[in-house]
């Protein structure tokens, strides 16, 4: 097997998917300002796709965990609410990992009758839309539909709308998920956005008499989808010896090529690259290399298929979310002040109640309130303007299960010698911690 080349490229056809985590005007208005009650950690954001959709016709992005986003025709009005013509760039976020929602800054406590309670999460997302500068809203009586692909195996959640200036969620609805349908990774199906391809530098074997159209000396390799593979199968592809072969076409120029290694077999859709017909903006890629590299390692986590779909019309843009309230009678609740030694930093710093085991994660105060399982494994993240991170670990808390009662338990918490750069890197650091 040759050496492989990894070339990414930027398809624009019928919408453009975004992997920058860049901030748009809607971003702005609703992330930084500091009256929105969605804080994020700076410079940790999670990245902002970016679609665009036609204004006067029925539209659809496939998303690439399998995902749907459908709006109708006219669906758009802009501030004024004027009817929108031409394209409309829609803005997409989604959360599904406790790292997803600790960084998201949205927050995730639900207040009913006087009583407040932690919220888990089947899912949740947020989507805006502009032209240009000009922010775009759902004209009245239309809605959009999504179908949010959640890995969380409990069926029936409620639904959530977000206040995005007050915090507050409001419950819409209960429903009850469906399946995901199971396709091949990278075969594209009607109304998808284009999106950014890799090109893999595999030796494929052709059978000339299957596929006589096909001269194996003018391939130079294979062009995929970025998020056809998992950044576990790239890595094998890159370092082990793969046999590949075709299986199938699949239209005009597309074809099922098969990839194995000793552990496993990858299937997925591909295009012949060759010098007549190469990658897409090759001469961009090359610019970009980079950036693109590390962008599509980051997106591996989105792009694994979800195992069941959720599915919810909005009448407007926002926050929403695919929750269930935390129930324990066992549970302990207990007033915590976190205390970041040598220094104020604890003032300005973002904290988070983490439970991964209930899939909890609630963002607090250094001084607050914490709802404490003693039989689950739990600690508190602080992360600072710098990225440090600080921990109140597992074992910390014994105090509070040996139901010692206190008016106030005072930790202080100790550094875990990381500025973190990704979600990845808190994930392993929270795994240390409890």
């Amino acid at each position: 097997m040759k050496t492989p080349l990894i070339i990414t490229s930027l398809v624009v056809l019928l919408s453009a998917c975004s992997m920058q985590p860049k901030p748009t005007n809607s971003d702005a208005k609703k992330t930084a300002s500091s009256e929105s009650a969605i804080q994020p950690i700076e410079g940790l954001e999670i990245p902002i796709r970016t679609f665009e959709v036609s204004a006067s016709t029925p539209s659809s992005i496939q998303l690439p965990n399998g995902g749907e986003i459908s709006f109708p025709a006219n669906a758009f009005v802009d501030e004024t609410g004027k009817p929108v013509k031409g394209k409309v760039t829609i803005e997409w976020q989604e959360y599904h990992s406790l790292t997803d929602i600790l960084l998201s800054g949205i927050p995730m406590a639900y207040d009913s009758a006087g009583i407040s309670s932690s919220l888990i999460s089947g899912g949740m997302f947020t989507i805006d839309a502009h032209q240009g500068k000009t922010g775009i809203e759902l004209a009245p009586g239309k809605s959009a539909t999504v179908a949010l692909a959640s890995n969380n195996p409990q069926k029936a959640f409620n639904f959530y709308a977000l206040d995005e200036t007050t915090g507050k969620w409001s419950y819409e609805t209960t429903a009850v998920a469906t399946p995901n349908p199971a396709a091949i990774p990278g075969l594209p199906v009607k109304g998808e956005p284009k999106e950014k391809m890799i090109l893999l530098d595999v030796e494929v074997a052709i059978n000339k008499d299957s596929f006589p159209e096909l001269n194996p000396h003018d391939i130079i390799g294979w062009e995929i989808p970025e998020t056809a593979v998992s950044k576990k199968q790239m890595k094998a592809i890159r370092s082990v010896a793969c046999k590949a072969n075709i299986q199938s076409k699949l239209n005009k120029d597309k074809y099922s090529i098969s990839i194995s290694n000793p552990k496993e077999t990858i299937v997925v859709a591909a295009r012949p690259v060759t010098f007549e017909h190469g990658p897409s903006n090759q001469a961009a890629a090359k610019n970009q290399l980079t950036q693109d590299l590390a962008d599509y390692l980051s997106y591996q986590d989105l792009a694994s298929k979800g195992e069941l779909i959720r599915i919810r019309d909005i009448p407007s843009f926002g926050t929403y979310n695919w929750d269930c309230m935390y129930s324990n009678p066992d549970a302990i609740t207990a007033k915590v002040k976190l205390d970041i030694p040598n220094t104020t930093a604890e003032k300005y710093a973002h904290f988070y109640f983490v439970s991964p085991q209930s899939n909890r994660v609630i963002p607090m105060e250094y001084k607050g309130q914490i709802v404490l399982d003693p039989k689950e494994p739990t600690c508190i993240i602080g992360i600072t303007k710098e990225r440090e991170v600080f921990a109140v670990r597992n074992n910390q808390f014994n105090d509070i299960r040996d139901r010692k009662r206190q008016p106030e338990y005072h930790y202080t918490m100790k550094p875990l010698n990381k500025r973190i750069q990704s979600g990845n890197e808190l994930s392993e650091l929270i795994q240390q911690c409890i």
